[in-house]
């Protein structure tokens, strides 16, 4: 018998049971992503308006990704209602790149073992990571370039960026230049596309070149009419070339040592010093002579510079601000072991920074972190206070809300206003608490999915399309049951 004409005489059209992975379940993004969610869910999302911090943990398959899939299209949806209070949302899952550029600056003498190089990540690296994530986003918004094809990346128009004070629309440029890392273009190039956007005069950096050019041309013709004049000697006309070279060169030194001090002490940054150097001589020395930059690791700088950032954010109509974070396991400095998990993710766990005002971190964790989690929380009170949080700590779904996601998806892939029931699905002699019981052994969706894809093959399978049946009879249910519960044992 064949599995699609199971399905259709239910009037279901698709399989609603094939894809057990949310990231590329269609059925999960075009329907039960804005229709289905799990109970605690108004704990993890909170109020976008005033964010909150949440940590869950949960095993494999229970839905994290579909919970920050969630995520994304909640505040993108909220924006679109509230373009005066949006919140802003960076997409904090992407480690492989941090942490080869982390690898990248340790030096080729390292020691190449996983553990000792993430041993050296400190809360200043994941600070400087999410500004990198946050400012280029934004750079992008204001630019209206999309990133990966990205069709819901908001655009900011120019009455949005004048709302911008000249303070604002400096230390955006001064995050850009630390913070920006596009993937396409020229650095130079893009900043001072982003310039002309915000609309600054760059009178001090232009008259800067100004005067050492001229410095060095005047320089110059005094030397060469010394020369023709008083005929002084070659050495003594190199001499003064050379003196010439340096009051020139004062300026790139001046640079030069910026740029290698933001290189030493921002470990996550791609751009090497020398494209750092060229895009700081396109500025005035004076404005950053003053400004707060991450010359030192130390974590202070990193929160005024986080503070700069919240700042222009409100002024663009972000009241604040979703850190989302998740795939902990997946690096592959990582591979899934406990202990690469831990020493990637503690240094984030700072009580100070999970309780930053006007952000909210929503942190989605393997199970296999709670009790570490738990015992730090236990043995530093003053790090990381987990009872100032609110926190998950099993993501589980019962036997009923399981019930109600079958017959969400069942929905989804039906005909209009033909859908089916779960019990549709199964003998008379099967009642609700029997199917509700099978299904709390399961615990997540991803085994749910897989339960009834082998339930419905198994039935299939037993039946022709001479003589079908339709319906799963209570014997193939209990044998599938059984093979089911031996696998979760193993």
């Amino acid at each position: 018998m064949n599995i699609k004409e199971f399905f259709r005489h239910h009037n279901i059209i698709n399989n609603p049971f094939a894809e057990d992975e949310s990231q590329n379940d269609t059925i999960f993004r075009d329907h039960c992503s804005k229709s289905f969610f799990h109970p605690a869910w108004d704990k993890v999302y909170g109020n976008p308006i005033d964010p909150s911090t949440a940590i869950i943990f949960g095993s494999k398959g229970s839905g994290k990704t579909a919970i920050r899939l969630q995520l994304e299209e909640c505040s993108w949806n909220h924006n679109q209602l509230h373009p005066t209070k949006r919140v802003f949302v960076i997409k904090y899952y992407e480690f492989n790149g941090f942490l080869a550029q982390l690898q990248e600056r340790l030096g080729e003498n390292f020691p190449k073992e996983p553990e000792k190089i993430l041993e050296q990540i400190e809360i200043q690296d994941h600070i400087d990571s999410i500004l990198i994530q946050g400012v280029t986003d934004l750079v992008n918004q204001i630019l209206q370039q999309t990133k990966n094809n990205n069709i819901k990346q908001l655009k900011l128009d120019s009455s949005t960026i004048n709302s911008l004070d000249q303070n604002q629309r400096k230390d955006l440029l001064l995050l850009a230049t630390i913070y920006d890392q596009a993937e396409e273009g020229e650095p130079c190039f893009r900043w001072k596309k982003l310039r002309q956007r915000l609309k600054v005069f760059n009178w001090g950096g232009w008259l800067d070149q100004f005067w050492d050019y001229l410095s060095l041309f005047i320089i110059s013709i005094g030397f060469l009419f010394l020369l023709y004049i008083i005929l002084i000697s070659f050495v003594t006309f190199i001499y003064l070339i050379i003196v010439g070279y340096c009051y020139y060169s004062k300026r790139i030194s001046f640079y030069k040592t910026l740029s290698t001090q933001l290189w030493n002490n921002c470990r996550v940054r791609r751009q090497n010093i020398s494209d750092l150097s060229s895009l700081l001589r396109e500025q005035s020395r004076s404005f950053w002579k003053s400004s707060v930059m991450p010359r030192s690791r130390q974590a202070v700088t990193r929160y005024e510079l986080l503070d700069k950032f919240q700042n222009i954010l409100k002024s663009l109509n972000y009241s604040g601000i979703f850190v989302l974070v998740d795939r902990i396991d997946e690096p592959e400095l990582v591979n899934g072991k406990s202990e690469a998990m831990r020493l990637l993710l503690f240094p984030l766990l700072n009580n100070k920074l999970l309780r930053h005002p006007g952000i909210g971190f929503k942190l989605l964790l393997p199970e296999e972190l709670e009790k570490l989690v738990y015992r730090e929380f236990n043995n530093s009170e003053d790090r990381m206070r987990l009872d100032k949080q609110n926190v998950i700590f099993k993501f589980d779904w019962t036997g009923e809300t399981l019930f109600d996601l079958m017959a969400e998806r069942m929905k989804a892939c039906s005909q209009p206003e033909q859908w089916p029931l779960p019990l549709d699905l199964f003998d008379p002699k099967i009642n609700v608490e029997q199917l509700v019981s099978a299904l709390a052994a399961l615990r997540t969706p991803r085994n749910l999915f897989k339960f009834l894809y082998d339930l419905i093959s198994e039935h299939c399978k037993k039946h022709t399309n001479n003589k079908p049946e339709y319906r799963i009879s209570a014997e193939t249910f209990e044998y599938v049951k059984g093979l089911n519960a031996s696998r979760l044992i193993k």
